[in-house]
């Protein structure tokens, strides 16, 4: 073997070392590459269940709004996109619960059979003196899928 032969043989071989290498860097970097994209998959899979979930799920609130003078309304809206049914409001405590005026047309109201999305209800009262200084108030509601939804506030009245 000549000395030609000896370094074509060295260079080819250092070639070789070479590409090996590279070879084996893109390999990992491929599966890492895989490895992110399973992740991203999963990652969206997840918020397409949570999003559907969102959607199939009803939201209510509750607020109290100053009219004029010693007037207030409690408003309860529906600010989902799906319909809220038996929608209902609880006072905690005996003395929270405020002296509605015309209480005999709203007695009858509760539990909302069905409250639609952006739909609001409104519940006029009135406070004076002996009022509390805020409802603490249990609102309830089942969504479509028969599954039972809660949320506790407190309102302050202004």
């Amino acid at each position: 073997m000549t000395i030609f032969e000896g370094i074509s043989i060295s260079v080819s071989l250092f070639a070789v070392l070479i590409s090996y290498r590279a070879n084996r860097k893109s390999n990992k970097l491929l599966a890492e590459a895989n490895n992110l994209q399973i992740n991203q998959s999963e990652l969206a899979a997840m918020q397409k269940e949570l999003l559907k979930k969102e959607q199939s799920e009803a939201l209510c609130r509750i607020e109290l709004m100053k009219l004029q003078g010693t007037k207030y309304k409690f408003n309860i809206t529906n600010i989902s996109q799906t319909n809220a049914h038996d929608v209902n409001i609880t006072f905690k405590g005996h003395n929270q619960r405020p002296d509605f005026i015309k209480w005999e047309k709203y007695k009858n109201l509760f539990p909302i059979s069905t409250l639609s999305p952006a739909q609001s209800v409104s519940i006029s009262t009135h406070r004076d003196l002996a009022s509390p200084s805020s409802y603490d108030i249990i609102l309830s509601w089942s969504n479509p899928d028969g599954s039972l939804k809660s949320t506790e506030v407190t309102l302050f009245p202004e």
